[in-house]
């Protein structure tokens, strides 16, 4: 299983009072059937060992990404379970990448060619 540089280091050292974003994407072959993608919640279309262990974390599914990942919310202390999780075959955060919109890019320097 893949995880994230970030991911390993909130398994390590889980902060209590913290959630996190994670991306977690499953094997869908291990999973089985597809789940039925017209169910109302997100949630429900997660694959079943997926659902129950964020549920048990008190997480929650926020909703299916495509390519066999969802997006889910859990206390970081749950992130070493959501690691156990047969299907599961990578997880990153989710803010891998932030940029700030308010703030313009660096002009380049023409010297430092």
């Amino acid at each position: 299983m893949y995880l994230s540089h970030a991911v390993r280091s909130i398994r390590r050292d889980p902060q209590p009072d913290e959630e996190v974003g994670l991306v977690v994407e499953v094997d869908p072959e291990a999973v089985g059937d597809a789940p039925d993608k017209d169910a109302a919640a997100d949630d429900a279309a997660a694959p079943a060992p997926l659902r129950e262990t964020v549920a048990a974390v008190d997480g929650e599914v926020v909703r299916d990404l495509g390519f066999d990942a969802w997006l889910v919310r859990v206390p970081e202390t749950g992130v070493d379970a959501l690691c156990e999780v047969d299907p599961v075959v990578r997880i990153e955060t989710d803010a891998t990448i932030t940029l700030d919109p308010e703030r313009p890019p660096e002009p380049e320097d023409d010297a430092s060619r």
